[in-house]
């Protein structure tokens, strides 16, 4: 598999938003440095939000949060052109 790179020869991270009440993600494709910004705002702790668990690594990043209602899932991953 080879990751996916933008214009400027950058690699490319897919950032994904899943929430327990909704059908649809939020999914994004970005670089590291957007994508693990979009995630740490995204993490952030408020009085109705709560970080369950929290994992990151070199390459990827996720985290389960509950808001009072729902649970939400939010992660960083490589983008690969995969081929069949």
């Amino acid at each position: 598999m080879q990751q996916l790179k933008n214009s400027n020869g950058e690699d490319l991270y897919i950032f994904t938003v899943t929430r327990s009440d909704r059908i649809e993600p939020l999914v994004l494709i970005s670089t590291w440095d957007k994508t693990s910004l979009w995630f740490k705002n995204k993490i952030e702790e408020t009085p109705t939000i709560k970080l369950l668990n929290k994992h990151i690594q070199e390459d990827y990043m996720k985290a389960t949060l509950y808001c009072k209602t729902y649970f939400m899932y939010v992660s960083v991953k490589p983008a690969y052109i995969t081929y069949l």
